[in-house]
Order: structure tokens, then C-alpha cells, then sequence
């Protein structure tokens, strides 16, 4: 038996309810010391109550919208790119590997991820042909031994109809092998050795790809905001659709016996016995500008603090500058420096797994090639008018070629040659720095 209780303290454990999160899956416990034990947005788990109170939900999955933003500005077109000295078998691998797996598509998915809960993985296999293949492994799922190197991979059995149980596999992978352990979740300290196969890599092939150097979400950090925001949208609209902010004044309405207040509970009604009799609601003593301002700077506050523009004021712009757009995109900018930074360890990390299989274990083996001649290139998806751009840097008195300062404006080579393509399709003429 073999001892893995180490793996019920990883630290990456709690990141599975910020995944339910993301789904927008209802909370089935919520502690209010601390959001990020939540299953999931408790307000989801609102209920109706009584008949005459709608206790409105809010499904407006905002920890998802920031995980998206910031996926689709970063994420959408990252591209392989290689250095003179990489031949061209080398590229066809590379190439082969996108066609089969979907690498842009699948890094995407890693930043998506990243945004949401801080880190992710990335498993190379081998799949029944021998090819490389890659796998998104969650984090939850997942524990990096910093010591040993050695990277593990729990899998929870599932059921027919998709539910967990109780039984689990442990996968450990080293440079060499894959070794397999079964236990139950509720006693991973005595795991039951299965067998070990080797996985095909000279390296170790689980890769961590983290949002930042601490590890946190940018959906993550502003959970007990979008919590509020819920809380504060949801009441305010059960308070109008049940029209509790307004009190039933009573007038002289004289002496009700029992049996007529519960007649009157039972059908709404109210019957007066004089004419000096009354019953009219009068409104609390609210301040709609008040609420209007709470609510409205919780939202700013969690773009604010998810480092991510604000769509609202994205989509009240008008006429809008490039310097504009820059000190709106200025905060989300660094934010996503700061995964490049850290994307580059990893990413240098997967292409030397690729190569140890590559380079001599595949049957259609290539020659040694520098890893660090393959880079990857993140093209920011700016969302900006671009003859408005091209006006702006004319002032300035930047006298660049149009292409390069198509590439400046953030688009990538081939973006810059389409673009210049449909001008001259729809002016007749080249674009030029005058116009």
C-alpha cells in the first residue's frame, strides 16, 4: 500500500468549486466567511418561499463573462512560430499535432481556465498510433511534487448516468513511467499498487500553466464581488416584483374576528364596515439613487478588480481614440504580461517533452533541434476601429509603412495583409500614410 494523503491537502482543491462556478451550477452550501468555499453562485440557489414572494434568481454568469474577455483578447489567435535553424520535418510535426489536437484551440481553453481559478495542466500522451497528443487536466486533479518532480493525476470513477463514486485512480508519472494506484476517496492514505507502463517521454509530461506566479484567477478575485453584485440585482427586483417595498395602511377598519382575517388572508380581500374605512399602500422612505449607485459601482468594482474592461463602458464609447482604448486596455495589458511571463517557462517546458519523444523514441524520429527556437506569439484581439488608429498615429507623426503599423495596432502579419487587401478592393487604390 502506498501513502498518497498528501494529495487531500493540495492546494489546488478548492479551485473545483470556482469550476462549478464558472459552469454556473447552483450552490449546495455556502459560507459566507469565505465565497471560495462555495460549491458554486449561491445566488443560483435562491428558492421560492411563499406564493406571494418570487424571490427573482440572477443567471448572469459573470465569472465567466471575465474568464472569456480575457480569453478571447489574449487567447484567440496564438501562433507557433520557428527560428531559421528549425527544419521543416520539425514543423510538420508541429503542424500535425494542431490538425490532430487543436493546439491554438486548446490554448485558448488553458487561458480561459487560467482566468477562472489561477492554473491548469497540460498532459502529453501517446495515443494507439503512437502520436503525441495533448489533454487538459484540471487543477483539482492534479499535484506537482516540487521535490521529487513527480507529477500525479487522480481520476474519479463515474457511474452510468455520469456520477461520481467513491473509487479512484492515481496516476504517477516520473521521467520514465506511469505508475497506477487504486483507492476509494475517503482512504487515499492506503493505495493499492495496479501496475506501470512507460509513457513514451524522456521527461516528465504533466505541465503546469499558471494565470500569474501566485496562482490566482482573475474571476477568482473578485468572487465575493460578483456575490454582492447577485445579491444586490436579485433583491432589488424580488423587492419590486413582490411589492414589498410598500406598507398596507389600514384605516378605522373596525373589529375582525378570527374566522374573517382568515377569510381575508384566503382570498387577498379586505372588506370595510364604514364608510370612514381605508386600505391603501404608502412606499418605504427609498432612495432609488442610492441604490442605483451601490449597485452600479459593485459592478465597476469587479472589472476593476478581475483587471478587465468594463463592457458597459466599452459599449457607451463613441468615436473612440487609440489612447483611449490603450488606458482602458492599460491594467488588462500587464495582467496578461504576467501570464506570458509565466507561459513561457511552460510552454518551454512542453516543446522539450514534444522533443524527447520526437527526437528519438517516435519511429519517424527527427534530428536534435534548439527548443528555444520555437516560440509562441500571443495577438492581442484589440477592439478598435482601425482607420481611426491609422489617424491617430498619421498625427502623431509616426511615417511607418502600413503594415507595420497595422502590427503595432495589434494585428498579426496576416490580419495586417488582409486588411490592406480590403482597402484596396474597396477604394481601388493602396493604403498610404495620408489617408
Amino acid at each position: 500500500m502506498t501513502d498518497f494523503s498528501f494529495l487531500e491537502n493540495n492546494p489546488n482543491t478548492y479551485k473545483y468549486n470556482l469550476w462549478r462556478r464558472s459552469q454556473g451550477i447552483p450552490a449546495t452550501r455556502f459560507e459566507w466567511d469565505n465565497a471560495l468555499k462555495a460549491d458554486g453562485v449561491p445566488i443560483l440557489a435562491r428558492r421560492k418561499e411563499t406564493a406571494i414572494d418570487p424571490n427573482i434568481k440572477v443567471e448572469h454568469n459573470l465569472f465567466s463573462q471575465i474568464q472569456e474577455e480575457k480569453s478571447s483578447y489574449i487567447g484567440a489567435n496564438i501562433e507557433v512560430t520557428f527560428g531559421a535553424d528549425i527544419k521543416e520535418d520539425v514543423i510538420k510535426k508541429y503542424a500535425d499535432l494542431e490538425r490532430r489536437c487543436y493546439l491554438k484551440t486548446l490554448l485558448k481553453e488553458l487561458v480561459e481556465d487560467c482566468s477562472g481559478w489561477g492554473n491548469t495542466y497540460l498532459l502529453s500522451f501517446l495515443d494507439y498510433n503512437n502520436r503525441v497528443s495533448l489533454k487538459k487536466i484540471y487543477s483539482w486533479n492534479t499535484y506537482i511534487d516540487e521535490d521529487t518532480g513527480n507529477g500525479y493525476v487522480t481520476e474519479y470513477q463515474k457511474k452510468k448516468d455520469g456520477t461520481l463514486t467513491d473509487n479512484v485512480k492515481i496516476y504517477e508519472y516520473d521521467n520514465t513511467n506511469c505508475r497506477i494506484y487504486s483507492s476509494t476517496a475517503s482512504n487515499i492514505k492506503s493505495a493499492l499498487y495496479q501496475g506501470e507502463f512507460r509513457h513514451g517521454f524522456g521527461l516528465m509530461p504533466l505541465v503546469e500553466f499558471p494565470n500569474n506566479k501566485n496562482r490566482t484567477g482573475n474571476s477568482e478575485k473578485s468572487v465575493y464581488l460578483l456575490d454582492a453584485y447577485d445579491r444586490l440585482t436579485a433583491d432589488n427586483l424580488t423587492e419590486w416584483g413582490s411589492l414589498r417595498q410598500a406598507y398596507l395602511l389600514l384605516k378605522d377598519m373596525g373589529d375582525i374576528d378570527k374566522a374573517t382575517a382568515k377569510e381575508f388572508k384566503r382570498l387577498a380581500m379586505i372588506i370595510g364596515r364604514n364608510e370612514n374605512s381605508d386600505a391603501r399602500f404608502i412606499t418605504k422612505n427609498l432612495n432609488p439613487d442610492f441604490a442605483r449607485f451601490i449597485t452600479e459601482r459593485t459592478w465597476s468594482s469587479i472589472w476593476s478588480t478581475a483587471s478587465i474592461p468594463d463592457p458597459n463602458v466599452l459599449e457607451s464609447l463613441s468615436n473612440v481614440t487609440a489612447f483611449q482604448i490603450s488606458q482602458l486596455y492599460r491594467r488588462l495589458d500587464n495582467n496578461c504580461n504576467n501570464l506570458i511571463n509565466e507561459w513561457q517557462k511552460s510552454l518551454q517546458q512542453l516543446d522539450d517533452v514534444l522533443a524527447s519523444y520526437w527526437t528519438g523514441l517516435d519511429i519517424d524520429s527527427v534530428q536534435d533541434y534548439d527548443t528555444y527556437q520555437i516560440d509562441y506569439k500571443f495577438n492581442k484581439n484589440i477592439p478598435i476601429d482601425v482607420m481611426t488608429y491609422l489617424k491617430d498615429l498619421k498625427e502623431a507623426g509616426a511615417l511607418l509603412p502600413q503594415r507595420e503599423i497595422l502590427i503595432k495596432a495589434g494585428y498579426s502579419e496576416t490580419e495586417a495583409e488582409d486588411i490592406q487587401e480590403q482597402y484596396k478592393q474597396e477604394n481601388g487604390k493602396e493604403m498610404n500614410n495620408d489617408k
